[in-house]
């Protein structure tokens, strides 16, 4: 897969995986809040459906994150990766058990622990999310730079030519110029 498709990929992943946890959050704190027994059970009911959503979003954006960042050690990108360690842990320890167990049970203090971690978990993509933006512009600048530096480099070389041919002087006749007898 191409580096620029596999940045989409990995973008397109944090971001549906930063909605599907805002949902979740956002109708579960509403719902707990002023819903009513049956709206709670059919609102966990839902979380269930739309966990494999989440986890393959997830997964998704780690796999192409660990492929972006190939052998970097970059500070940035080793604290992406242990943040998404925590994500992943958060998810498979405490997150995923309690939409299980909610799914059967209403346990409001276990409602409560499944918001903290959803909000952890939310706040460290979202760090993610932001260190990523700041990675893709700092790319961005470097390109700019090398290819600025290139430019600067064909100029300068254009411009030895040019010293360099007046230095000669004009080209003898018949020496390959652009006479009259050598157009086509």
């Amino acid at each position: 897969m191409s580096r620029p498709l596999l940045v989409r990929v990995h973008l397109t992943a944090a971001v549906g995986a930063i909605a599907v946890i805002v949902t979740f959050l956002t109708s579960s704190a509403v719902t707990e809040l002023v819903g009513t027994p049956g709206e709670v059970r059919l609102l966990r009911h839902g979380i269930m459906l739309g966990l494999p959503l989440l986890i393959a979003c997830l997964a998704t954006v780690a796999l192409t994150g660990r492929h972006l960042a190939g052998r970097s050690r970059a500070p940035v990108v080793r604290r992406k990766q242990r943040r998404m360690q925590l994500i992943a842990a958060a998810g498979l320890v405490v997150l995923v058990p309690c939409a299980v167990v909610l799914n059967y049970r209403a346990l409001s203090a276990l409602a409560i622990i499944e918001l903290a971690a959803g909000g952890l978990n939310l706040a460290l993509l979202a760090l993610n999310f932001r260190d990523g933006r700041a990675l893709a512009r700092r790319r961005h600048a470097a390109r700019q730079r090398h290819a600025a530096q290139q430019r600067h480099a064909a100029q300068q070389h254009h411009a030895a030519q040019q010293r360099h041919a007046a230095r000669r002087g004009p080209a003898p006749p018949g020496a390959g110029g652009d006479q009259a007898g050598d157009r086509h």
